[in-house]
């Protein structure tokens, strides 16, 4: 009786086994093996790929499924109890008849509650369908609650960590994506962060991993083509609007991949050209509908090579190599300015990959993999680097012509290696066990030179019609000095890690795992401008990340399952972390002279040394200096870093849908930036500060269109005594200054202690709330998801300061001014946003897609930059004097609370349809934003700019909207 009643407790194994076209695979075996080894059973699928089996013992199971011409998929961790029949569903991708490489993809209806990370895997099979932009990194907005580029609260694309087939390819200087690979070599988009283990680091946002297409025993070539014209494409552009949107896109693209040797070697190529156009309105002309006659032009033409090679059973190496050569043409059109202020860019990029895997051993199983890329990009103005630009100085928008005011150069290149060891172990439960490390090495250079070396102001009133090409139309002239940078340096970093999932019982598996990280940022100096100029090592750091996980299977069939995880993760190490390092001297300051000599040809230059000569034309009414250049010493530098609480619950019902709801909370620390010691002994405030223009009669207006009126404005306690002591040497002998006795004024002290490491004030955090329901039935596949989000802290990026390059600044650690109102809700997350996408199989062949998204809640808030254009008074009307805003100029200060205000919210369908020939041929058909909305995504929210005759001046005015309605067509042959 104990026997038989043991016997009907025993539980099972079913499921089946389809293609990657959603077809059974008949005849693939099965095999399921308990985790000590002892116990192993095997089934064969019958024609309609189903399996079964029976008589398992309650635990945890490792299942095998083979077939011949396709590539293994091994499943551990499946839960087995008494009297339960566990189904999965097992999806195999053709391959060599040898390839040994385990490719895990189960139905995404299934619960998986052997893990507590909830990865996503972006599947090419059923992306295709959908419609989308043809790079890999826009299937990330496919993700609940994620944008391209942007993930968890993270900022867009410098917090990511982005991978080449599992190898860290990301920019050593400013981060982020630099591959951009075509859609059509990915295989599958890996994307994770929620839950992930010990062996991912270097990320706050995600991990963003592209897997590339392999080579396979049966020879395929495909070509492809799309197409987009004007024609085809609507405009959201209204009368009067500064943005660019794009009018046009050509594509031509194939592949071909086979076997070199029949279940040896294999390849797969691919090549692709792109060129796009972009226009702009013509903002010259009244006329609505009228674009600018010259265009921004893109071209990228594009290739990539993968060689497979399985020299015994169980192994497999591969190389990559690829290509990739951008140039644009007229970059930066925007409608206002002129397109000989455009740049011509180039940057031709190569990269290549190298791995070795070793699974021939269940138990004990290695892999190696280094992969690196280098490019060289250059933004050149066409007038040449002699010839300097020309920018109206005006209210309202100020056109430049002439030339580009800077030159620039990019260089980045980076490799990344990684070795890792996987075992199995029976020590009290059963321990799956992964051991690696990992090793970075990366340098960038960085220039931004002004042209000419300064830029030409003229001002005019409009009496006289200018002309740029005319000095004589040069009513008055000003200019531009610095603002350049030069940066040469090299980021290094290296881990060891471990990661445990410890099985206990047969519901419960909790995974412990830690990472050591180690980082370094070195700096040549530029030696014509510092001495010394060796290369030295600007910062360096070490962490630890603990992690920390448990998945609870609730009821013991894998149908309810509760997941929750800790982690710590540290950022990696890129050159914005240093370049504030003292000695680095990347950064020069911007001088603004309100007056120059007498000139005959806009194309005149002049030097330094000219420029400050004793009774020069320039110093008749001196200058205004932003401090961009900014640097502190090194001091309790530590890696910034994340900490992040993630819960999770998922149920299926039945075999087809499946619920799952989310919960994120994640808190930065360590964030990295300048400070000064001693800024609230440095800065004196003054209240009510009224703002008008000082050139041009008429008042600022602020955001809701009355006067403006900064009710605090910083000044440095240097020019207050200074201003004190000129009004005495003057015998006006004051009793204030501005609201404050003249004793408390000398006593005031200027001190500035400026460092750079973690700065005790700087705050970020994030919550997040996922709702996501997904269903997969025979003929169509669906999923559905709702997430509210909340990001706040005084910290948009991953550093306490700017990270724009062209509007640097210390951050408001440093500068008071910039810590007006600067917490609040920051830009990077929405506070609802919703996503459904359905693909189908239709009748006669077809196959459609559709992806609507619907988002609220994106946060902006006016600013208002202090300038010496404009006039200064007190709150008893006393003209502050420019002087007192010396170290002030160029510092944006927040007029509300940040984050005060949102964008509107909006809804876009994306349609996609595609027609499959009985040849192989396919055409299809994209239409983006189906219903032509027209909804503003971005707005000027710089205050004191306006111009009653310039609507673009306007604080809210239109930056940029929703890419227009778009149709775009396409041809595939496979």
């Amino acid at each position: 009786m104990l026997l038989a009643g043991r016997a009907m407790a025993q539980g099972a194994i079913a499921g089946t086994v389809v293609g990657a076209d959603g077809r059974p695979l008949p005849s693939a075996a099965v095999d399921a093996t308990r985790s000590d080894r002892a116990l192993a059973f095997h089934a064969t699928a019958d024609e309609s790929g189903a399996f079964r089996i029976s008589g398992l013992e309650a635990g945890i199971w490792l299942v095998t499924v083979r077939r011949v011409g396709y590539r293994s998929a091994e499943l551990p961790g499946v839960r087995v109890a008494d009297g339960q029949t566990r189904t999965l569903s097992v999806t195999l991708t053709q391959a060599p008849a040898q390839l040994s490489t385990i490719y895990v993809v189960t139905s995404p209806t299934s619960v998986n509650a052997g893990t507590p990370e909830m990865a996503t895997r972006l599947d090419r099979t059923f992306t295709a369908l959908l419609p989308g932009a043809r790079d890999a990194a826009s299937l990330i907005a496919l993700v609940p609650g994620a944008r391209k580029d942007q993930l968890w609260g993270g900022a867009p694309g410098v917090s990511n960590s982005y991978q080449l087939d599992g190898v860290a390819v990301n920019h050593p200087g400013v981060g982020g994506d630099f591959l951009g690979l075509s859609v059509d070599w990915i295989e599958s988009l890996e994307i994770r962060g929620l839950g992930a283990g010990a062996q991912h680091g270097n990320f706050q946002g995600g991990v963003i991993n592209a897997v590339t297409k392999s080579g396979t025993n049966e020879r395929r070539f495909a070509i492809r083509s799309n197409y987009e014209a004007a024609a085809l494409t609507a405009s959201n552009f209204n009368l009067a609007e500064l943005g660019v949107e794009q009018a046009g896109r050509r594509e031509v693209g194939g592949e071909a991949g086979g076997p070199l040797l029949p279940g040896r070697v294999f390849y797969f190529l691919g090549g692709q050209y792109v060129s796009r156009d972009l226009r702009s309105p013509d903002l010259t002309t009244t006329a609505p509908g009228d674009f600018q006659r010259t265009q921004e032009q893109q071209t990228d033409a594009r290739a990539i090579a993968k060689l497979t090679w399985l020299p015994a059973l169980g192994q497999r190496v591969e190389l990559l190599g690829g290509y990739s050569g951008l140039a644009i043409a007229h970059a930066g059109i925007n409608g206002l300015d002129d397109p000989s202020a455009t740049a011509r860019v180039s940057r031709p990029t190569s990269y290549a990959a190298l791995s070795w895997k070793n699974t021939g051993n269940a138990l004990n199983q290695v892999e190696l993999r280094v992969a690196g890329f280098a490019s060289r990009e250059s933004r050149t103005g066409y007038a040449g680097p002699g010839v300097p630009g020309v920018q109206l100085l005006q209210p309202g928008s100020k056109p430049a012509q002439q030339n580009a005011a800077f030159d620039e150069r990019h260089d980045p290149s980076s490799v990344t290696a990684t070795a890792e060891w996987r075992t199995r172990q029976r020590v009290f439960g059963e321990h799956q066990l992964l051991f690696g490390g990992e090793v970075s090495r990366g340098r960038w250079r960085d220039e931004r030179i002004r042209n000419g070396g300064l830029t030409w102001r003229p001002y005019t009133t409009g009496s006289v019609p200018f002309d740029p090409d005319d000095v004589t139309t040069w009513q008055a002239i000003g200019s531009d000095w610095g603002g350049e940078r030069r940066l040469d340096s090299d980021v290094a970093s290296q881990a060891l890690y471990v990661q445990d999932q410890l099985n206990i019982g047969t519901r419960i598996a909790v995974t412990p795992g830690i990472r050591y990280g180690h980082w370094s940022g070195f700096v040549r100096p530029d030696c014509a401008v510092a001495a010394p100029c060796y290369r030295f090592e600007a910062v360096h750091a070490e962490g630890l990340d603990p992690r920390l996980g448990i998945a609870w299977d609730v009821t013991g069939r894998n149908t309810f399952a509760f997941k929750a995880h800790w982690g710590r993760y540290h950022q990696g190490m890129y050159s914005l972390f240093f370049d504030r390092a003292a000695g680095a001297d990347v950064y020069s300051n911007r001088r603004f002279y309100y007056s120059a000599p007498t000139l005959t040809d806009p194309r005149t230059t002049f030097t330094p040394t000219q420029r400050d000569t004793a009774g020069s034309a320039f110093l008749t009414y001196g200058f205004d200096e932003s401090i961009l250049n900014a640097s502190g010493r090194v001091d309790r530098f530590r890696q910034p870093y994340v900490d992040q609480t993630v819960f999770a619950v998922e149920k299926s019902f039945g075999a087809a849908w499946k619920v799952e709801a989310l919960y994120t909370h994640r808190a930065n620390g360590d964030i990295v930036g300048l400070a000064d010691r001693n800024i609230a002994t440095n800065y004196t405030p003054i209240h009510g500060v009224f703002v008008d223009n000082a050139y041009v009669r008429g008042i600022v207006l602020d955001a809701n269109r009355r006067p403006l009126v900064l009710p605090d404005v910083y000044v440095s306690n240097a020019a207050l005594q200074a201003y004190l002591a000129e009004q005495n040497a003057l015998r006006r002998f004051p009793a204030t200054v501005f609201g404050y006795d003249t004793g408390y004024v000398r006593a005031l002290t200027w001190n500035p202690d400026i460092r750079l490491g973690a700065v005790p004030g700087a705050r970020r955090r994030y919550e997040q709330l996922t709702l996501t329901v997904r269903t997969v039935q025979p003929a169509w596949r669906a999923e559905a998801s709702v997430t509210g989000a909340q990001l706040k802290g005084n910290v948009p990026g991953v550093a306490g300061y700017g990270t724009t390059g062209t509007t640097f600044s210390a951050g408001p650690f440093v500068n008071p001014n910039e810590a007006i109102n600067s917490r609040g809700y920051l830009p990077d997350a929405l506070q609802m946003e919703g996503k459904l996408w359905v693909t189908a199989r239709l009748p006669r062949r077809f196959q459609a897609g559709v992806l609507y998204t619907h988002t609220l809640g994106e946060r902006f808030g006016p600013s208002f930059t202090i300038e010496g254009r404009y006039a200064y008074s007190d709150s008893a009307l006393r003209r502050i004097p420019a002087q007192l805003f010396r170290e002030s100029f160029g510092q944006s200060v927040f007029v509300e609370q940040r984050g005060s205000r949102h964008y509107e919210s909006r809804g876009i369908v994306d349609l996609h349809l595609e027609w499959r020939s009985p040849r192989r041929a396919s055409v299809m058909m994209d239409l983006f934003n189906a219903f032509g909305r027209n909804a503003i995504t971005l707005v000027n929210t710089n205050i004191g700019e306006r111009s009653a005759s310039d609507p673009t001046s306007f604080f809210g005015a239109t930056r940029l909207r929703t890419p227009p309605r778009t149709l775009r067509v396409g041809l595939r042959v496979d």
